[in-house]
């Protein structure tokens, strides 16, 4: 018996398992929805990302197991089959896409747990959505969390204001209107 099978053969994590972080929860910023070390985004081993395909934004190095809403709002996208990204539109409009790890769906959901289902009302830093980053390494592929503004050109402008380390909640990305 494998390290995925260990995983399939346990209670898959809830709600109420996780704690919500504190987060800045203001409309004009995406919190970072898992604690580790930015990555900028054109450093992002994904051409997708790097290329700003899926919209401004940044990668994550997890240091833990839990995402947590980056904004509050609807969770408005979710994937059955893989559950591996989750999509949500803030109170101020900003529409982002939270995806874990590079290649994960093809770990059709194995070592992934949805903590809220599509069309909840969230919070800024309440938990989402529960991963395994062995499993993710053990099938080969990297943990990182990226974080991407989907509708940033309609917005106006975002930016990056975490360096170095983040804390879950943190202010990550400034969205700021267009002029």
């Amino acid at each position: 018996m494998g390290l995925m099978d260990l995983f399939s053969s346990t209670p898959e994590p809830k709600p109420e398992d996780f704690a919500a972080v504190e987060a800045a929860a203001d409309p004009a910023f995406v919190d970072a929805p898992v604690s580790g070390a930015v990555i900028e985004r054109q450093d992002v081993e994904s051409g997708i990302f790097a290329e700003g395909l899926l919209g401004k934004g940044c990668g994550i190095q997890p240091q833990e197991d839990v995402l947590y809403a980056p904004v509050t709002g609807t969770v408005t996208v979710t994937f059955a089959g893989s559950r591996h990204a989750i999509g949500f539109v803030g109170e101020g409009g900003v529409q982002v896409i939270v995806h874990v790890g590079l290649g994960t769906v093809k770990m059709e959901g194995k070592g992934f747990t949805y903590l809220v289902e599509q069309g909840a009302s969230v919070t800024a830093g309440q938990p989402v959505l529960a991963f395994s980053r062995d499993l993710i390494k053990e099938a080969g592929y990297d943990p990182i969390v990226t974080v991407a503004v989907a509708n940033a050109e309609e917005l106006g402008s975002v930016a990056l204001v975490a360096h170095g380390h983040v804390d879950a909640g943190e202010k990550l990305l400034q969205v700021l209107p267009q002029a």
